[in-house]
């Protein structure tokens, strides 16, 4: 659009511009589910996200073949956006602020993530690519347990260093915080500390 002294000339959209405004029709979308599944609504229908994103409900499966693939689009947005802001794991120093910096790291990452893995757990075996995002997070974290606590494991047998490893990766996982935070009621902090009172029991006995 050209303003003028006297009139406006409207020119018509290229397709970069028709590409533009369905990107960020696509976005709003997907934003409008994570903003669903936020207020509760674990599977929310295509109406719910359609009102939420100020669209119809037709617009919603121009852009997605289905709703699964709508849940995979907004779970890549969410992991975008919430990943820069993890703080990184401290690999060095006395065990104690080891545990306290993975474990300060875990709780940035899943206590935002958790209604998105509520409703993620619902269409996961309906997903390949959620059920490959699990895994790679799964691995993110043992690896990051290996390169952290690696003096500690190192002078274990290998099964019991292996034991070791699976134990801790299960302590940072959703499942474990969801049982903390939502079914024992624990605040945050009391969350985060009974973490690190696991971990140390692990990697001290």
């Amino acid at each position: 659009m050209i303003m003028t002294s006297t009139m406006t000339v409207v020119l018509p959209e290229g397709n970069d511009g028709r590409q533009a405004r369905s990107q960020r029709t696509r976005t709003a979308v997907a934003d409008a589910l994570i903003e669903c599944i936020k207020a509760g609504s674990l599977r929310p229908s295509a109406k719910e996200v359609a009102e939420r994103a100020g669209v119809s409900a037709r617009a919603v499966f121009r852009h997605f073949e289905n709703m699964e693939s709508l849940m995979e689009e907004s779970t890549r947005i969410h992991l975008k956006r919430i990943m820069p802001l993890i703080p990184a794991v401290v690999m060095k120093g006395e065990l104690q602020s080891r545990i306290r910096s993975i474990v300060n790291s875990w709780k940035t990452f899943v206590e935002p993530s958790a209604p998105m893995w509520r409703s993620g757990r619902i269409a996961m075996p309906f997903s390949a690519y959620l059920q490959r995002s699990d895994v790679v997070l799964h691995e993110i974290v043992k690896k990051h347990i290996e390169q952290t606590f690696r003096s500690e494991l190192q002078q274990l047998q290998p099964a019991k260093r292996a034991r070791r490893r699976h134990s801790l990766v299960a302590i940072l996982s959703h499942a474990h915080w969801e049982e903390l935070r939502e079914k024992q009621k624990l605040s945050i902090q009391d969350a985060s500390l009974t973490l690190e009172d696991a971990m140390l029991a692990l990697l001290t006995a």
